[in-house]
């Protein structure tokens, strides 16, 4: 293998596959990059065996070639060295030798025999999005989804394409994040997909926040691929059934108070000073116009008030303050919307987008 191309360009596909290795791994192979060559491109690819993404780039290639090198000394090398062209070469023993001007390394590669290889998706549903409508509608919901082992089915995110609508959903149990957008879902592209928490997380990562960007998705029963600015990502998904989260969204609310975003965030991470581990609550007080929020632990107090729109009756609910700045951070409205009933049932937040956020309180004694 032998090639040219501009040092920039590699170290971009670089850091957008980077993630895709699984850190240590007892397989050396899967800590290496695949590298190929061909027709005036290169191809990176890394996999943990779950998931793979690969990005192509232009290249100026002499001698068409594979191999594999370490991932993390790769990025290294390519991120140090002088801007400019490198000039890569690759020989039998998979040695490879990169060099810009007066700079030269030499790295030990591993022959590409082992590397896992990818069955190509026989797509049962396909679908194309605006990548920064995907992109945040991820981030408006991946945090509630489960870390817990024992909880499987919840460790990822599902994606219901229904009825003309993408309805995306993350829950924990004791929380429920949901945002959904209308797109042209024929009958019989219908389809549940979950998605696991890592391939939602390098979506996030490498999906672009810009206009007139698609990706494009495509599905089997067991797989999902999305394309996008020579970017393919290929994961496995989570099989199983995904509880019935409809039924968790409460269906009326007694009392509705409007708060400014920004505001609400401040003042829940500034009370949140005195919260210790064995001691993770907020308690907020709304009267008529007015939210107090306060902390008691066995450090000290804490207490804020601001100003809200509100005109029910007084009352007081005690959330985990994380579960609450998680949803608030990542919205983009000025305003939000608390739906409540009393203190023992779930706690809504609402956006002035198709979102709900459902929240479990703390029962105080």
């Amino acid at each position: 293998m032998k090639l040219t191309i501009l040092k920039n360009t590699l170290l971009q596909a670089l850091q957008q596959v980077e993630a895709g290795t699984p850190g240590r791994s007892s397989f050396a192979i899967l800590n290496n990059v695949l590298i190929e060559a061909k027709a005036n491109s290169l191809q990176l690819t890394t996999t943990d065996m779950e998931l793979a993404i690969s990005c192509t780039v232009e290249a100026q290639v002499e001698t068409a070639g594979i191999t594999t090198l370490p991932v993390r000394h790769f990025f290294n090398i390519v991120r140090d060295m002088p801007d400019g062209n490198l000039s890569i070469e690759t020989n039998d023993k998979h040695q490879t030798t990169i060099v810009n001007n007066s700079v030269r390394f030499k790295i030990a590669g591993i022959p590409p025999d082992d590397f896992p290889k990818f069955s190509s998706i026989d797509a049962k549903s396909s679908f194309k999005l605006p990548q920064r409508e995907l992109r945040e509608m991820f981030k408006k919901v991946s945090y509630a989804a489960s870390t817990e082992e024992s909880r499987y089915i919840l460790n990822g995110v599902l994606m219901n394409f229904k009825r003309d609508k993408l309805v995306v959903v993350a829950t924990d149990g004791k929380r429920l994040a949901l945002v959904e957008t209308e797109i042209e879902v024929p009958k019989d592209q219908e389809t549940n997909l979950i998605i696991p928490q890592r391939t939602v997380n390098l979506l996030i990562r490498t999906l672009k926040d810009e206009e007139n960007k698609e990706v494009k998705l495509s599905a089997d029963s067991k797989h999902i691929q999305a394309e996008f600015d020579g970017i393919t990502l290929y994961s496995k998904l989570i099989e199983g059934t995904y509880p019935n989260y409809r039924q968790v969204i409460p269906s009326h609310c007694d009392y509705r108070i409007a708060v400014d975003r920004e505001n609400f965030i401040e003042v829940l991470q500034r009370v949140s000073l005195i919260i210790t581990e064995r001691t993770s609550a907020v308690t907020l007080k709304f009267m008529k116009n007015k939210l107090i929020v306060t902390a008691s632990t066995e450090i000290g107090e804490a207490e804020e008030t601001i100003t809200v729109k509100y005109d029910g009756k007084e009352m007081s609910i005690t959330f985990n303050p994380v579960f609450l700045l998680e949803p608030l951070k990542n919205l983009t409205s000025d305003e939000v919307y608390l739906e409540l009933t009393d203190d023992v049932s779930p706690g809504v937040i609402k956006a002035d987008i198709p979102f709900v956020y459902v929240l479990m309180p703390i029962r105080v004694r």
